[in-house]
């Protein structure tokens, strides 16, 4: 498989768009595994990091609200 930037030999898969990337064009960026509510008060989070991330997509950097999910 080949770079979705460059078409070099793909060896990496963006975290957050499911891009493969080369090793050149790997950037890292923190993605949020799991949130949990441990004691009811304040929400913790299991973070990686060091994630692969593409630089094509643009994670939203702020929470949204999901009605559907509630």
């Amino acid at each position: 498989m080949n770079c979705s930037l460059c078409k070099n030999k793909a060896a990496f898969i963006c975290k957050f768009c499911g891009r493969i990337i080369c090793e050149e064009h790997k950037k890292i960026k923190p993605y949020i595994m799991a949130s949990y509510d441990e004691d009811h008060d304040s929400p913790k989070f299991l973070v990686v990091e060091d994630a692969s991330w593409c630089s094509l997509c643009n994670p939203i950097s702020s929470p949204i609200t999901v009605p559907e999910a509630e």
